[in-house]
């Protein structure tokens, strides 16, 4: 049995995924996940009769030869069945590129649709109105309307043709851009309200950490309006609810990977979307151990050291424009601080220098020009 399937707790992008996959491995059936996100189960709600797909129960793992995984690069992700499952030949289609020997293709791109409908569109394979929908609705899901770091030119390429062919945006809309119900609007403010800020090497981080009596859906979008409503660059949520904590972070920071920090947790993601779940651990002592280890997902800043020279090659308000030319061939400088007796008192520019020389005023102070 061939088997096409993603990571648990699947979201938009794996389910356009698998459907994708399926279109170019015609022999392949999918395997959905015993969990999925919110939002997809409602949508499963709505259109689970437009595809067939297998669940977990319905299938031995030792009947499994190959598997195709979407959206994931690690069988610790996937459905039990899979962990369980004799040798067995793995093809992965993820945009999230790992080092594995595994067959298939890893790229970055905004989201993992974008790689299967490239293959699509090369190949010249059909697509129903539905199909093109759902992988529109993967990409607005997985790139934050592309809006996140991790879009690409790819993934706009890729809904262009789509949107070409023929999309529903009103479906669209029903299923991305929702608005808060009134639980999630309660659990928004209250993040708000105990959120912790730590300032870190130029990013601004906020960490909360909380129980809800009732699981409150949707997560995610929770975590992303509290980043648009916030001034901070990181936001990240332990939520304890259903006896597991649920770990959700959004980094609109490109210097801040919440997806190294995820995966710290066993979950996964991308460096600007990232979520993970935890059980039998207090979410106490899981809050700390993120606040703890937030500086070791910060990247180093480009700082100005980066690149200006140093020492600082200076001129006075005296020096001829002509040795101000000499001296930026020399150094290769574009232009140098004015300096007299200590004090900072203008700047030169190299190209003043060359029109002073080009003009015969080579031999004009700075002072005429700064």
């Amino acid at each position: 049995m061939k088997l096409i399937s993603t990571h648990t707790h699947a979201d938009f992008d794996g389910l356009a995924s698998m459907i994708a996959a399926q279109k170019i491995h015609t022999d392949a059936h999918l395997l959905l996940p015993s969990h999925v996100s919110p939002d997809v189960q409602q949508y499963l709600a709505l259109n689970r009769d437009m595809f067939s797909y297998y669940e977990e129960k319905d299938v031995n793992s030792d009947d499994i030869h190959t598997l195709i995984l979407v959206d994931v690069n690690d069988v610790k992700r996937s459905p039990k069945v899979f962990q369980n499952a004799s040798p067995m030949e793995i093809i992965v289609y993820d945009h999230h590129p790992q080092k594995t020997k595994m067959k298939g293709t890893q790229e970055q791109t905004g989201a993992t649709v974008t790689i299967l409908a490239e293959m699509i569109f090369e190949e010249e394979i059909v697509l129903t109105e539905w199909e093109r929908t759902l992988f529109a609705i993967g990409l607005y899901s997985d790139t934050g309307s592309f809006t996140y770091g991790s879009t690409t030119i790819r993934d706009i390429s890729v809904l262009h043709k789509l949107f070409q062919d023929g999309i529903s945006l009103p479906v669209i809309q029903t299923y991305h851009g929702a608005v808060l119900n009134a639980d999630q609007q309660q659990l928004l403010t209250e993040l708000m309200q105990v959120a912790q800020i730590r300032h870190l090497h130029g990013v601004t981080i906020a960490v909360s950490c909380m129980s809800s009596s009732t699981y409150v859906q949707n997560l995610g979008l929770i975590v992303e309006n509290w980043l648009s409503l916030s001034t901070a660059d990181v936001t990240i949520a332990i939520v304890e609810m259903n006896r597991a904590v649920f770990l959700v972070s959004r980094s609109q920071s490109e210097r801040f990977s919440v997806q190294t920090l995820m995966e710290a947790f066993d979950g996964g993601g991308h460096p600007s979307a990232a979520a993970a779940t935890v059980k039998k651990t207090d979410r106490s002592s899981i809050f700390e151990t993120v606040l703890h280890s937030l500086a070791n997902h910060i990247d180093d800043a480009v700082t100005a050291k980066t690149f200006m020279s140093t020492p600082v090659k200076t001129v006075s308000s005296q020096m001829k424009m002509a040795d101000v030319k000499a001296t930026a061939i020399r150094f290769g400088h574009s232009g140098f601080p004015v300096v007299d007796d200590g004090q900072l008192v203008g700047m030169i520019s190299v190209r003043d220098a060359h029109r002073a020389t080009n003009h015969g005023f080579g031999h004009a102070p700075v002072k005429v020009y700064d």
